[in-house]
């Protein structure tokens, strides 16, 4: 059974904002016009839905759809309002650059924002508090550090809506009836190497009238963590999960439009490469470009081309990874890493063909070598197109070490099984809040 209780909760707290806005300016146009206000709506309508569609974005872009941060605490609020002073000033600008849209309404577009703001938080409130009392009960079968992973994720994170009944041991199926007769148990979730046995198997037969979710502790793990759970897996589900045949339409899509939207970001940015060579080589001596062997889809090598935000000769000693605060890197190679303008010579690999726009971030070969001996499977991340940015680039720190790869991996793993362009459009999303929070490495 697909859990839809997660989905259900961000599509609520969607729709709940976009009714919000058309009440808020619903109310505008009555205290503006009174008798009136009927007059005014089909001139409104368009412009004014064209701007909540841009508001809607700054939600998402702002993460205000991460039930991770639904929580009544003094940061959600205070980011709260801070993307709405920025949605404030989309609207002046919107009005500002098209004059001749037919109105002008300055006085309502600033009464509009404040019945927004005050319904907005009135609706946030409640949301999070609804969100944060747990009401589904749910019974772990089987125990392991996955479950133990979960368990602390879900104590975290209340407003998921799910509560920990107990775990019931791999080797004690002896209360299960009972268990399901006093408890109201909502979800069931099962390790994986027990799915199958007989006796649990028909346990569970005899419990679908009670009608409660059953998940493999692999497929809630995905769900809920939005990340493939390594350990557990084995090959037989990559033969079952990723046969990429059956995404041909969407990578053909993909590629096309990475051919046209690379096009429109080489001819907006080529214009500054100047003034960016001209910091990088007032900053220090050498090249403006740095190349680097990468291995892409399948383990073919190419070259990646980056602005160059190291000193000279930073890798005379041999590959290794950057590191926090690496002395190596240049002042200037500090700000273009941050606000990612260092991988702007990049739309040339997409252009080509060796790179996506999205996709896990293409490794290098020295570090593959390394990486697939400590940790399994690491090598099936190269069965799609490496990207600027990825969903374990959106999802998860830098990282430098085989502890993060191994985490990032399984970002990788998931998006690699689920790729879509909704997706992608999501990571876009998310990566433009990380750059303009100069959250660059």
């Amino acid at each position: 059974m697909k859990n839809f209780w997660l989905k259900f909760r961000n599509w609520l707290l969607l729709f709940g904002d976009i009714i919000i806005l058309y009440l808020a300016l619903w109310i505008t146009l009555i205290i503006r016009y009174q008798d009136r206000y009927s007059e005014m709506i089909g001139s409104h309508i368009i412009p004014f839905s064209i701007i909540f569609l841009i508001w809607v974005i700054t939600f998402y872009i702002g993460n205000l759809y991460d039930l991770r941060k639904a929580k009544n605490k003094s940061q959600f609020f205070l980011s709260l309002l801070l993307i709405l002073t920025i949605c404030g000033f989309i609207g002046m600008g919107f009005f500002y650059l098209l004059p001749n849209i037919g109105i002008s309404p300055k006085t309502n577009l600033a009464l509009d924002l404040l019945i927004t703001t005050i319904f907005i938080f009135i609706w946030r409130i409640i949301f999070n508090k609804l969100v944060s009392a747990p009401n589904k009960k749910i019974i772990f079968i089987g125990d392991n550090e996955q479950v133990q992973n979960i368990i602390k994720e879900i104590k975290n994170n209340p407003q998921w809506g799910y509560e920990v009944e107990t775990i019931i041991p791999a080797d004690n199926f002896s209360d299960f009836d009972n268990f399901l007769q006093k408890k109201d148990i909502a979800t069931l979730v099962i390790s994986d190497d027990l799915y199958q046995t007989q006796k649990l198997t028909d346990k569970l037969y005899a419990s679908l009238s009670k009608n409660i979710e059953i998940f493999t502790l692999t497929h809630f793990y995905e769900q809920l963590l939005k990340k493939i759970p390594l350990a557990v897996i084995s090959k037989i589900w990559f033969l079952e999960n990723l046969a990429l045949s059956n995404k041909f339409t969407f990578d053909k899509i993909k590629r096309l439009m990475d051919i046209i939207l690379s096009i429109i970001g080489l001819i907006i940015t080529l214009p500054f490469y100047p003034l960016i060579y001209l910091l990088i080589k007032i900053d220090s001596r050498g090249s403006l470009f740095y190349t680097q062997n990468r291995m892409g889809i399948l383990g073919e090598k190419f070259t990646i081309i980056k602005f160059r935000s190291m000193v000279k000769d930073a890798e005379k000693n041999g590959a290794e990874w950057a590191q926090t605060n690496d002395p190596r890197i240049t002042s200037v190679g500090k700000f273009i890493r941050k606000t990612r303008l260092d991988e702007l010579p990049q739309l040339f690999n997409v252009l080509w063909g060796e790179m996506s726009f999205i996709g896990p971030r293409p490794e290098r070969p020295e570090f593959i070598e390394q990486l697939e001996q400590e940790i399994p499977f690491y090598k099936q991340r190269l069965l799609v197109k490496p990207g600027l940015s990825g969903w374990a680039q959106v999802n998860y720190k830098y990282s430098s070490d085989v502890e993060g790869a191994l985490e990032k991996l399984q970002f990788d793993l998931f998006y690699v099984k689920n790729r879509s362009l909704f997706i992608d459009l999501t990571i876009i999303l998310k990566t433009i809040n990380i750059v303009l929070r100069g959250g660059g490495h």
